[in-house]
């Protein structure tokens, strides 16, 4: 698996300003941004694939389609979510087109 640092994250997920002026003319500073557009499509495509009853043969021939680099994927928590994120990946890249 590639290391998060090279991902297209798709930035912020539900961007915030990055401080905002007090009453005492001072600005607060938010330290954290929140999730990423890739971790928020990735929770959204995990429901799908958790409660999915499309027969398991078919959805392998989607995965092989869409260019997921794996042909099998155990049934599993770890599978379940490397495939989340395959899915967040093919979001992003169809934002970009």
């Amino acid at each position: 698996m590639e290391a998060m640092s090279t991902k297209n994250t798709g930035g912020s997920a539900f961007p915030t300003q990055e401080s905002e002026p007090l009453n005492n003319g001072e600005r607060a500073q938010y330290a954290e941004p929140g999730m990423t557009l890739r971790d928020y499509f990735a929770a959204k495509a995990i429901h799908g694939i958790l409660t999915r009853e499309v027969p398991y043969d078919f959805w392998h021939r989607i995965k092989r389609f869409l260019g997921f680099d794996y042909d099998v994927v155990d049934i599993n928590a770890e599978g379940f979510a490397m495939e989340a994120y395959d899915f967040a990946d093919a979001m992003l890249k169809a934002r970009e087109q």
